[in-house]
C-alpha cells in the first residue's frame, strides 16, 4: 500500500511538472530576462505560486506550452480579472508561464 502512495505521490509530480508546474529554473530566468530584463527568479516564483493557487481554482492547469506568447497576453489579462488578481499579480502570472513556455 506504501508503495502504491509513493508511486502515485510521483506520478502526480511528474504530471505537475509538465503542466509547468515545479521549481522555477535558471533557463526559465533567462528566458524571462530575454524579455523583460529587470525580472527576477522571486517574481517567476511568486507567479508560478499564483498560477497554480489561482487557476486550479476553476479547472486544470494548462500546459505554457499550450498557447503562444501573444495567446497568454490575452488570457492572463482575462483570467486575471475573473481570479480578482492585480495588475502586479497578472503580469507576474504572464511572466511565469511565457518563461515556461520559452524555457530551454
Amino acid at each position: 500500500m506504501r508503495i502504491g502512495r509513493v508511486l502515485s505521490g510521483g506520478l502526480l509530480m511528474v504530471a505537475w511538472a509538465g503542466c509547468g508546474g515545479g521549481s522555477v529554473t535558471p533557463g526559465m530566468v533567462t528566458a524571462a530576462q530575454r524579455r523583460w530584463p529587470e525580472t527576477s527568479r522571486e517574481e517567476l516564483e511568486r507567479g508560478q505560486e499564483t498560477f497554480s493557487a489561482k487557476c486550479k481554482e476553476c479547472h486544470a492547469l494548462p500546459s505554457p506550452r499550450a498557447h503562444t506568447a501573444d495567446e497568454w497576453v490575452a488570457i492572463t489579462r482575462k483570467m486575471g480579472k475573473l481570479a480578482g488578481l492585480d495588475a502586479k499579480g497578472t503580469e507576474s502570472v504572464l511572466r511565469y508561464v511565457t518563461a515556461a513556455r520559452d524555457a530551454e
